[in-house]
C-alpha cells in the first residue's frame, strides 16, 4: 500500500498528501430522507453544507457530519425517516481534486 497520494492534473502536482491526510480532508456524504427535505436542505446550505438531490424525497449532504445533520433536523422540527453517512473513496477524492484545478485552468 502507498505511502503518499500525488495528484496530477494537466500534468502539474495539484496535491500530494500522506493517505492519512487525505483521509481527513476526503470528508463524508450524509444521506437523508425526509417528507421536509427541501427546508432541510435550506437549512444546512445556511451552515455552508452543500446538497444535491438523490431520489424522490432524499437529498445528499456534504460539508456536515451525520451527527451534525441530525441536530439542525431536530433543532428545526423536521421530521427524518432515513439518515446515514459514507465516507469519500480516494476515487472520489482525486476526480473532486482534478476537477477543480481543470474548471480554474
Amino acid at each position: 500500500m502507498a505511502d503518499r497520494v500525488v495528484v496530477l492534473s494537466r500534468g502539474k502536482v495539484v496535491t500530494e498528501a500522506s493517505i492519512a491526510d487525505i483521509r481527513r480532508r476526503v470528508g463524508s456524504i450524509v444521506n437523508v430522507q425526509s417528507p421536509r427535505f427541501d427546508e432541510l436542505a435550506r437549512v444546512v446550505r445556511g451552515k455552508g453544507a452543500t446538497v444535491e438531490p438523490a431520489g424522490p424525497g432524499r437529498i445528499r449532504i456534504a460539508g456536515l457530519n451525520r451527527f451534525e445533520v441530525g441536530d439542525l433536523a431536530a433543532d428545526h422540527g423536521i421530521v427524518v425517516h432515513w439518515l446515514d453517512e459514507q465516507a469519500q473513496s480516494l476515487e472520489e477524492f482525486y476526480l473532486s481534486v482534478a476537477e477543480q484545478e481543470f474548471k480554474a485552468g
